[in-house]
């Protein structure tokens, strides 16, 4: 039987202003493995990881991770396979662009190159603001997207990290700041 471990952590996520950059800070109070490392990865639709855009090591339970780059391989947003928290067909854009949901996920760097190996399996860290689901999505174009239950993100050219309420309506708002959890998965 897999015990899944909740790690209470600290984020601060800050805007840069600019090109829509993106630091991710954190703070992973308790036991963490040695030579953990962080890194955030685009995904594809299936949610499966892709490109690696950042990685920081884990040091004294505390890692950075600063978004500038844009990711290589980066598709056409499709309304249709939208997967993202909250998000219930049908889904719309208001402008056509290209786009990608990015996940943070953990590894043992065991040989400290800063990149998975095969024998260095990805755990993926939930984030969570304010025990609201957190998302990043970076897009070309600014566009937003709707969909029911009135669903509504506005997502800037660049980086974008959205919280996420759920309810009778769906409510979401830009990241500004607040302390979040993350819950590193088996």
């Amino acid at each position: 039987m897999t015990v899944r471990k909740t790690l209470p952590a600290v984020l601060a996520l800050s805007l840069l202003g600019g090109a829509g950059a993106l630091t991710l800070q954190g703070q992973l109070p308790g036991s963490v493995p040695p030579g953990l490392s962080v890194g955030v990865w685009s995904v594809s639709t299936s949610g499966q990881p892709q490109e690696l855009v950042g990685v920081s090591p884990v040091k004294d339970g505390r890692w950075s991770i600063a978004l500038t780059a844009t990711p290589q391989r980066v598709p056409t947003l499709n309304a249709d396979a939208l997967a993202w928290p909250g998000l219930l067909p049908p889904a719309q854009l208001s402008r056509a662009t290209a786009g990608q949901e990015l996940r943070a996920y953990g590894f043992v760097d065991s040989n400290s190159n800063g990149r998975p190996d095969p024998n260095e399996p990805l755990r993926e860290l939930r984030l969570r603001d304010q025990g609201q689901p957190l998302f990043l999505v970076w897009v070309r174009d600014a566009t937003n997207v709707t969909a029911s239950h009135g669903y509504q993100a506005k997502l800037s050219s660049g980086w974008n990290a959205f919280a996420v309420t759920l309810g009778s309506s769906v409510a979401v708002r830009p990241y500004s700041g607040q302390v979040v959890d993350s819950r590193l998965t088996p």
